[in-house]
């Protein structure tokens, strides 16, 4: 068995303004929404080769650093001539270098399963359109013609996870497979994911926000 983890940022006043703007959009749509939830961004999180995301340093327990990868959709780059955005892949290194400004949920799925979903998430990178800026319209309800060969991050991922748990059959694979949309903003997706059933953690592990059972 392996373990996926779908990871949510948090916005702040840093200069962000897209992902501060996306959500206090989206938050205005999803005003039952707890406060524990507000994101404007959604990655998801694979492990290294031995299962591990995080690796610690014994007997501290001090994070040495975050391992595996991060796969999502951004316009980050996009604006240079060798890089233009879209669905991409990177070190989780790099991508969780701010850990409390991120939170996850984890599904655990079997071998076979785990590989067509990495396969599957490679060929959307290796075909990658680019990003183009008004996608970003797109979590405002408004979507232009020439975007329809590209992702934005909740539509890469949220499309993935039902990869990945689609074929697990249990009861909390299936409500999220009912109810969780590529349509989605961020928000929207943690918060159909918390009332499906799945707990929230911090970068930490610790518990941030028990799912509704």
């Amino acid at each position: 068995m392996k373990k996926i983890r779908l990871t949510f940022y948090k916005p702040a006043r840093d200069g962000h303004y897209v992902d501060n703007a996306i959500s206090s959009w989206t938050k205005l749509f999803n005003l039952k929404a707890p406060k524990e939830l507000t994101c404007g961004h959604v990655a998801l999180w694979t492990p290294d080769e031995d299962g591990l995301f995080v690796i610690t340093a014994m007997p501290a327990r001090v994070v040495v650093f975050r391992c595996g990868k991060s796969w999502t959709s951004t316009m980050r780059f996009a604006s240079t001539p060798d890089n233009k955005g879209g669905v991409c892949v990177e070190d989780a290194s790099v991508i969780y270098r701010n850990p409390e400004r991120w939170f996850y949920c984890e599904f655990e799925v079997c071998d076979d399963v785990y590989e067509h979903f990495i396969r599957m998430m490679q060929i959307d990178v290796n075909h990658n359109k680019g990003y183009d800026k008004l996608m970003i319209l797109s979590f405002f309800g408004w979507r232009s013609a020439n975007d329809n060969l590209k992702y934005i991050c909740s539509e890469f991922c949220f499309k993935h996870l039902h990869v990945a748990v689609d074929q697990m059959w249990t009861h909390l694979t299936n409500r999220v497979c009912n109810q969780l949309k590529t349509t989605m903003s961020p928000l929207r997706g943690a918060y159909t994911l918390h009332k499906c059933g799945c707990d929230m953690y911090n970068m930490d592990n610790s518990l941030l926000l028990a799912g509704k059972k």
